[in-house]
């Protein structure tokens, strides 16, 4: 006997197909971000054959957001330590110049193009 329902991934395909107007209306560089959405999707395609959805579609965008999500959660934990380390200089910077402002300010203003503003 042979199957009467089609596979997810045979839905998700013709999904993919149903899209093909829409990816071809979109800018040329727009369409590689649409075919990463649609990588996305059939990454998670065991995902969505397990939802068992009566509409595809659903399981398909559903695979598309938590590919998306990982996605901006892997690339938050690469900008982390960067940030810490931007930030950790910042702190530097800022106590260096208070530290500076604190020891040389009558230097700093015998250094004036109008000594006549001294105080």
């Amino acid at each position: 006997m042979g199957r009467t329902v089609p596979t997810y991934r045979r839905q998700l395909e013709k999904e993919h197909q149903r899209w093909q107007i829409f990816r071809a209306a979109l800018r040329a560089e727009d369409q590689p971000i649409f075919d990463a959405l649609f990588k996305h999707s059939r990454e998670y395609a065991d995902a969505g054959s397990s939802a068992a959805r009566a509409c595809p579609s659903e399981a398909l965008f559903m695979s598309m957001l938590v590919g998306l999500c990982k996605e901006v959660l892997r690339l938050r934990q690469v900008l982390k330590p960067r940030e810490e380390s931007d930030e950790k200089r910042e702190r530097e910077d800022a106590r260096q110049l208070t530290d500076s402002a604190i020891i040389a300010p009558r230097s700093m203003l015998t250094m004036l193009p109008y000594p006549h503003l001294k105080r």
